[in-house]
């Protein structure tokens, strides 16, 4: 789709020693396997990162 043309596009821009993170919820299992998919790693948690629909939900932490 449309989201990895455009990070595919993106990454190479990036040059040496820069690196890219996505931070999602862990619920949003679409976002996350995307981010697998393109070779991101995960690298961990930060709890209660932010405040959705009247409750503390974490966001899983990629990186590349």
């Amino acid at each position: 789709g449309f989201a990895i043309e455009a990070v595919e596009a993106f990454l190479p821009q990036l040059g040496d020693g820069l690196t890219l993170e996505i931070e999602c919820e862990p619920r949003n299992e679409t976002s996350w396997k995307l981010g697998l998919r393109l070779g991101f790693e995960e690298i961990g948690t930060v709890e209660k990162a932010e405040f959705s629909k009247g409750e503390w939900v974490d966001s899983l932490v990629l990186h590349k």
